[in-house]
């Protein structure tokens, strides 16, 4: 009877894991319109838009000058969050940025942030999120991620691209990754803030670029 329960459990996990997709992790459309996204945001119960509290909508929506274009366009960023998941763990904290240039969804932003005890349940997050990566991504480049000031290494991610040419005017491409956040502390005499050696937690960052529809190309984006 044990032996049944339990493979009933493993086929259950099984078919659920089976039923999970990409659209499950990204339920937009790269090229979408505000339009379309808010209507999915309205409609999926995974996600929800948190309150603006600190008038960042304000802050960043609006026209953009970018000198290559030597043109206005104008954009639009959307603050949002999964509320659960079916087939992956949300985490202590996440966060889902959406970026639009006239009305075109052209870079999303996932970040799943997990405890400092929480190492072997982001990692199984990362591997199942790569799983679930669209076919149409069929190459990949594995690469480290540093620091921006130190150049120390402080996590790993998997590039995927659809044509495998690397970098051109209008990318589109994924890009899965997780890093390691160190706390930061004041010191009172130098009245600086320093980067310590302990772990504050672990980020899973999603990264979704696809410039076909928009103006804007890899001199800004």
């Amino acid at each position: 009877m044990k032996r049944l329960f339990l493979l009933l459990i493993l086929i259950s996990f099984t078919n659920t894991f089976g039923q999970c997709s990409w659209k499950d992790v990204f339920p937009f459309e790269m090229g979408s319109s505000k339009f379309d996204v808010m209507r999915i945001v309205t409609t999926n119960s995974m996600i929800e838009q948190p309150p603006d509290k600190f008038g960042v909508d304000r802050i960043n929506n609006g026209l953009q000058y970018y000198d290559y274009l030597q043109d206005s366009v104008y954009i639009n960023v959307i603050n949002l969050k999964f509320k659960g998941n079916k087939c992956i763990v949300v985490g202590n904290d996440n966060h889902i940025q959406l970026r639009l240039s006239d009305d075109i969804l052209h870079r999303a932003e996932i970040e799943i942030e997990f405890s400092k005890d929480e190492y072997n349940v982001m990692l199984a997050n990362y591997k199942k999120v790569l799983e679930l990566v669209p076919e149409d991504y069929k190459y990949e480049v594995p690469h480290d991620k540093f620091h921006i000031e130190t150049r120390e290494k402080i996590g790993e991610a998997i590039f995927f691209s659809t044509d495998g040419k690397g970098v051109k005017e209008k990318l589109n491409d994924i890009d899965i990754g997780y890093i390691i956040k160190y706390k930061r502390v004041y010191d009172k005499v130098s009245k600086k803030w320093y980067r310590s050696n302990e772990i504050q937690n672990y980020s899973l960052i999603i990264s979704i670029t696809d410039l076909r529809k928009s103006r804007l190309t890899t001199n800004g984006y």
